[in-house]
């Protein structure tokens, strides 16, 4: 089981899987702020590059009562249009997105990964400077 870094508080936000250890931030953020916030201690937002993460991930928040129905992954495409891709700068090649997502709504603007539980844990593609949502940092390689 992998270590969570000891610079990390100890508390029911702080959960390991797999070889991984996550923070769930349950204040709310812009995606730029929280991919700043995660990367200033070491880690970034969470990549789900598979179901089971996608599973475990929807158990921890049920887990954890949260009522927030939107938390910022580390999906973006920011660099390019629809080229998604991790904040490690690698293409996504696993997707849990929504029908009809992601799409290229308000001028193609809609640059960063949303995680909603109010659809099942789908993903959508939001405004990332727009809407402050709760996420979810991720360490380890």
């Amino acid at each position: 089981m992998y270590r969570c870094p000891d610079h990390l508080l100890r508390n029911i936000y702080l959960k390991t899987f797999g070889k991984k250890c996550y923070r769930y931030e349950k204040s709310e953020s812009y995606w730029t702020t929280a991919k700043s916030m995660c990367t200033g201690e070491g880690g970034g937002l969470i990549q789900i590059r598979n179901q089971a993460t996608q599973d475990w991930v929807m158990t921890m928040l049920n887990d954890l009562h949260w009522n927030t129905n939107g938390v910022w992954i580390g999906a973006h495409d920011r660099d390019t249009e629809m080229d998604w891709r991790w904040v490690t700068g690698e293409k996504i090649t696993w997707n849990y997105w929504a029908s009809g997502q992601p799409n290229c709504d308000l001028f193609c603007v809609e640059d960063c990964g949303n995680l909603r539980r109010d659809d099942g844990g789908r993903w959508h593609d939001k405004l990332c400077n727009t809407i402050e949502y709760s996420y979810i940092c991720q360490y380890g390689k």
